[in-house]
């Protein structure tokens, strides 16, 4: 048998509507310059399992209440572990752990008729409010594993990582490779600890995570051999044949973090890949388990703006922006669409221009593919009638555009490079078209005053109750000021910014999210009116029995989309313009 090179894991927790991107790009890299490689999605596996009439009645009857039991005293714990554990409650009291099992299993039959019940669509939403809850299970669980096994308490998570454990020994692959994300970290952390007591091999991490803290992954954990930034597919390569050769010079790997004599050691990213990213390869990943039958798809790395003071996406990628060429776009979606039987497709990049739309929805009608799918974009003053009118004949159906703010004063101040008239007319433009506009914002940015505030409110308040626009109620989330970012080094380094009253570091190793308060100053006030614009819009889409989609389940207004087009009677009010 072939030696294994590298076995690729993704831990909990993820998404469950649709696979990931990271890994089999990467695995595909890997695989087309001679490498073997095995990958495997355990973030769906584990979900999968968890989300059975057996393991959520454990859950509710044993876990989550030994969990309250040893957190009363640790007041913001407890109440979100009190919050998962009414939800637990509540589903099992009015539709029981049996019928989540059921509506899953249908779902990933692909048999979404069950939308035509309210009591099973109801259970849908249910499903993926439970996967979100499950974030904290798996972050807190890590914790209790060895009190588990020593008062001998029946738990699912205790068993199965020694399952996975025991496969890596057994295909015993040179290297073991994880991807992090920030929600990932706790788990994978733990994991490699476990998974160092058995395994003599290299372990790697990699994923966004580690390009943000970087060296803290190597000095707190000594469990881990290497990191690497940016995208593996520069790294990896050249680090495995280095270690086979056992060169330890490894100073012309690019974006490699390791330790030497005199300490941990940080390569630049001073070559850029002149290749394009290959299609995805997702063999190893379980497909069949997946919610949704939607495939994401990546047109470019980076992001052309890269301007916004408080972002920090950057760090995840390369040293320029880069996209490929559109008919290799869509080749991969014809592709992927064959193989997967399906027609259903997320666009990832931080944002698409109105010209590269163009692009896609032009080949995409050339080749009279019946595709659906949905992107996110900046709110460019390029997009027009005739791009949205386009776009739809395409198959597009939803755009998340970065509204960020309903003030242009605290737009301006961000560097955002757009304008709320400009969103207007997009908004009102792209529901003409039958395009569903959803809002991606947050409230609490250091620059915004009551005023600014409202002015959010009246913007999504206005557009969504006109079915112009989709709300996420992503306004609910406070700003989080990301150390690394323009606006936190303007924090750190101009006392006199006029901005902050005071900014300072966190306390944890890894957390990158800097405390802060605003010369404003005004966060009671806000608070007060977000709750009751909250209160008035979730009751107002309850009522009218709007299905709103999250970080968790995206990929669902492209299935319900789906189903209304082909007939299907629905429950839920998929909330797509008016006329559409």
């Amino acid at each position: 048998m072939e030696k294994l090179d590298i076995e690729l894991l993704s831990l909990p927790v993820r998404a469950i509507d649709r696979p990931s991107l990271s890994l089999p790009v990467l695995t595909s890299n890997l695989k087309k310059h001679g490498y073997t490689v095995k990958q495997h999605d355990y973030n769906m596996v584990f979900q999968n399992e968890l989300l059975t009439k057996y393991n959520l009645s454990q859950l509710y009857e044993t876990i989550i209440p030994i969990f309250l039991s040893t957190n009363f005293n640790n007041r913001e714990t407890y109440l979100t572990l009190k919050a998962f554990y009414t939800l637990l409650r509540d589903v099992k009291k009015k539709y029981g752990f049996f019928s989540v099992e059921k509506i899953k299993e249908k779902m990933q039959q692909r048999n979404f008729d069950f939308f035509k019940e309210h009591k099973e669509a109801d259970i849908c939403q249910l499903i993926f409010s439970i996967s979100g809850e499950l974030k904290l299970y798996f972050k807190t669980t890590v914790y209790y594993c060895s009190f588990f096994e020593k008062n001998q308490v029946e738990e699912y998570l205790k068993n199965k990582y020694k399952v996975i454990i025991d496969k890596i020994i057994f295909n015993s692959p040179f290297m073991v490779g994880i991807s992090i994300m920030e929600v990932q970290r706790t788990f994978s952390l733990w994991f490699m600890e476990k998974l160092r007591e058995k395994y003599d091999g290299y372990i790697l991490v990699g994923g966004s995570d580690v390009s943000l803290n970087k060296d803290k992954y190597l000095e707190e954990n000594k469990a881990i051999d290497f990191a690497s930034y940016a995208e593996g597919e520069y790294t990896i390569g050249k680090l495995i044949n280095k270690l086979k050769t056992e060169d330890q010079d490894y100073t012309d790997i690019p974006a490699l973090i390791y330790r030497t004599r005199e300490g941990i050691k940080i390569n630049e990213l001073f070559e850029q890949c002149s290749e394009e990213w290959d299609e995805a390869d997702y063999e190893g990943f379980p497909m069949d388990l997946y919610l949704t039958p939607a495939i994401q798809l990546l047109t470019s790395k980076g992001c052309e703006w890269s301007k916004c003071q408080f972002c920090m996406h950057w760090n995840s990628y390369g040293l320029k922006f880069r996209q490929k060429e559109v008919s290799k776009v869509i080749d991969e979606m014809e592709k992927q669409s064959q193989k997967y039987n399906t027609n259903l497709f997320i666009f990832v990049d931080e944002a698409i221009s109105p010209e590269y739309d163009q692009q896609i929805a032009a080949e995409i009608l050339k080749r009279s593919l019946n595709v659906r799918w949905m992107q996110m974009s900046r709110l460019d003053e390029g997009y027009n009638t005739d791009i949205f009118r386009q776009m739809y004949k395409s198959g597009c159906r939803a755009v998340e555009w970065g509204q960020e703010t309903g003030s242009q004063k605290v737009l301006d101040s961000m560097c955002k490079g757009t304008n709320i008239r400009d969103a207007q007319r997009i908004y009102h433009q792209a529901a003409t078209n039958g395009i569903i506009s959803k809002t991606l914002m947050f409230h609490n940015y250091p620059t915004e005053s009551i005023e600014d505030l409202a002015m959010s409110i009246k913007l999504i308040e206005k557009n969504g109750k006109n079915r112009f626009v989709k709300p996420m109620l992503t306004l609910r989330h406070s700003f989080v000021l990301k150390l690394g970012s323009p606006l936190a080094q303007t924090g750190f380094e101009n006392k006199d910014n006029g901005i902050f009253a005071r900014v300072w570091r966190p306390a944890s190793v890894f957390n990158l999210n800097a405390k802060y308060i605003s010369i404003n100053n005004d966060d009671k006030v806000k608070d007060m009116m977000l709750g009751r614009y909250l209160k008035e819009m979730k009751d107002y889409y309850h009522k009218t029995r709007v299905y709103l989609t999250n970080n968790e389940d995206i990929a669902m207004d492209l299935v319900l989309i789906n189903e209304k087009e082909k007939g299907t009677p629905l429950s839920v009010d998929v909330y797509q313009p008016n006329g559409y």
